[in-house]
């Protein structure tokens, strides 16, 4: 006689929760990956020949002009080829067929959140001829539906900015303005709760969500936080309506951030901005007896990338430092007097004295003088003057990139 092993429940409980496990795993390792495709960019297109033909089995080799790695796809039997997750950088193209020239496209540049359309045509001829096209390769988004700006490397380097917050670049593109101006009117929360300070389309800053290099950036209150410096930042993209669902979490709009990474060669910068209150004139509400209030900035940085093994291996780090010192001016005490009854008070209460409510006029000359009550004066005291207080923060970020295989 055979017996067959049976399972007891408790094991072919444990199993069960094993698997679920698994699969949430599973499907959270999807879900992290799917995200952070929307930091990069894509290339799709068709290979034709002159007579507007099909050409099934291309080579496409497109490489990345500062790294120099590249990624290499083969045409279908429709002739179309997609490159995906490229970072945003500029690259140049090459096509090879049998019986066709190479050809050659160069100055292609692509932005965070790009679906670029490239197709390209290729001519009848020997192997060995090729075709070098040194115009920009035209890169149009066939399949684009959301209504999208890109503030570029060339943008944030040039254009002037209080505070160094690169965020306010957001600004100028269409629909999107400053919810602090607004935020005291529609957001019912508390005012001193951090927000984006991004509107988009009227909504109150909350509702926005930041993205960097695909990873979200956003406070619960929907803040912004500072996890990368401008010197750090490459472009990034401003989405204000009808994007794609996986972006998604976001009410109001999305700023997807791309940091800068190293190339083949090594290049860095360096900054300086210092301000002091021996050149500045003297504030209007700068009533201190010992002379100018304080008020200093120093922000200072720099960046430095490069190669560590060409065309595979590459890092890029930025440092930023901001040491502030200012004051706060509340006057409340320039005229002493207003502890003080008015003329007109005194007048009343002089010829209340000869009347019958001579004792009400007394108690309240009494109530009216403040100097009678030693704790209002010193309350007034405490809270009027020049209070300084310091600011100081430091934003630091490294990047390392490793192409594995093309």
């Amino acid at each position: 006689m055979h017996f067959l092993p049976q399972e007891c429940p408790t094991m072919q409980s444990t199993k069960k929760t094993f698997m679920f496990i698994l699969i949430l795993l599973f499907a959270r390792v999807d879900f992290v990956f799917s995200q952070a495709s929307v930091s990069t960019a894509e290339v799709r297109g068709q290979v034709t020949d002159e007579r507007g033909a099909a050409i099934s089995g291309a080579t496409i080799t497109l490489t990345d002009v500062g790294k120099g790695t590249t990624r290499t796809v083969t045409s279908d039997e429709n002739g179309n080829y997609v490159i995906l997750s490229l970072l945003p950088s500029d690259y140049s193209m090459k096509v090879e067929a049998n019986g066709f020239s190479t050809k050659n496209l160069t100055n292609i540049h692509l932005d965070v959140g790009q679906a670029a359309n490239i197709p390209v045509t290729l001519n009848v001829g020997e192997v060995q001829a090729e075709v070098n096209v040194t115009a920009s390769a035209e890169t149009v988004e066939v399949e684009r539906t959301q209504q999208s700006s890109v503030i570029n490397e060339r943008l944030i380097n040039n254009l002037p900015i209080n505070r160094r917050n690169y965020l306010d670049f957001a600004l100028l593109t269409p629909g999107v303005s400053d919810s602090d101006n607004i935020n005291d009117s529609s957001d019912f929360r508390v005012a001193q709760t951090p927000q984006s300070g991004l509107s988009f389309g009227g909504n109150n800053g909350r509702g926005n969500s930041i993205l960097v290099d695909g990873a979200s950036a956003d406070t619960n209150s929907g803040g912004a936080r500072d996890v990368l410096s401008q010197e750090g930042v490459q472009e990034f993209q401003v989405n204000r309506n009808s994007y794609n669902a996986e972006y998604g979490g976001a009410s109001g709009g999305v700023v997807n951030i791309v940091s800068k990474t190293g190339s083949n060669d090594y290049h860095g910068s360096i900054f300086g901005y210092f301000r002091d209150e021996k050149f500045d004139a003297r504030n209007a509400f700068d009533f201190n007896p010992d002379g100018q209030s304080p008020f200093d900035r120093q922000q200072y940085g720099g960046s430095f990338g490069g190669r560590i093994v060409r065309d595979k291996t590459f890092f890029f780090t930025s440092l930023e430092r901001l040491d502030q010192g200012q004051t706060t001016f509340v006057n409340l005490l320039n005229d002493l007097s207003i502890f003080q009854v008015t003329p007109v008070q005194e007048a009343l209460f002089d010829f209340l004295d000869g009347t019958p409510f001579a004792p009400l006029s007394s108690a309240l000359r009494s109530n009216l003088t403040t100097t009678n009550f030693p704790r209002t004066v010193e309350l007034f005291e405490d809270a009027t003057g020049q209070f300084p207080f310091d600011n100081a923060s430091t934003l630091f970020s490294a990047r390392l990139d490793h192409t594995f295989s093309s």
